[in-house]
């Protein structure tokens, strides 16, 4: 009985090998070499996988380049934000005691030395709605005026609107004795305890 030829793909790859002239062999390696990727070959899974490398470098570099700015905001928040410097109270005449409108005394404190002044905070409990004014310095001896500085206001005991003036002078104030300028001395708190001056907290940044 005549043997029948098993398929050419079921023959081991050897014996395709040795089949082939030298001459075709060499005409098969330059085929592959000129189709294929350049390592092994175009069908070899190594091009679909630097895509997809490629592919996930450029998916990656955004996230990266947003957490970058996203910390350079955050830097820039932590460099604009201000914080209150340390100080200490250079005049307080506030009490516990019970206020009245409309001061009866100048205010006056005094400075053995050279200051700086951060904020000067005036009591308007019954303000009757005014609005903040501004605040003053004068220098008792000379007559010399410092400000005036546009306070602002924020609320006292029982929820009273603007029942402080906040001002923030941030000068440097020398040796001598000051009277506390207020645009309103009629909404000005005062009472027996403050000698009828108007109710006032100073301070200056620490030494």
């Amino acid at each position: 009985m005549k043997r029948v030829p098993e398929p050419f793909a079921n023959r081991p790859k050897a014996a395709l090998v040795l089949k082939l002239t030298p001459v075709a062999l060499l005409f098969c390696l330059i085929a592959l070499a000129s189709n294929g990727c350049g390592e092994h070959g175009q069908g070899c899974s190594c091009g679909k996988t630097a895509y997809l490398e490629d592919d996930s470098e450029e998916v990656s570099q955004p996230q990266e380049t947003e957490e970058q700015e996203h910390q350079t905001s955050n830097e820039g928040e932590e460099q604009t934000k201000e914080e209150a410097p340390a100080t200490e109270l250079v005049f307080d005449n506030g009490n516990p005691l019970a206020v009245y409108n409309g001061v009866s005394a100048p205010t006056v404190f005094t400075l053995s030395e050279e200051r700086h002044i951060y904020s000067i905070v005036d009591y308007h409990y019954l303000n009757m709605g005014a609005a903040p004014g501004t605040i003053a310095l004068k220098d008792t001896t000379s007559g010399e005026i410092y400000g005036p500085w546009q306070t602002t206001g924020t609320t006292g005991q029982g929820g009273v609107p603007n029942a402080y003036w906040n001002a923030y002078p941030d000068i440097d104030l020398p040796a001598g004795t000051y009277e506390v300028i207020d645009s309103d001395p009629g909404t000005w708190s005062q009472n027996e305890d403050s000698g009828g001056c108007g109710i006032v907290r100073i301070s200056a940044t620490a030494k």
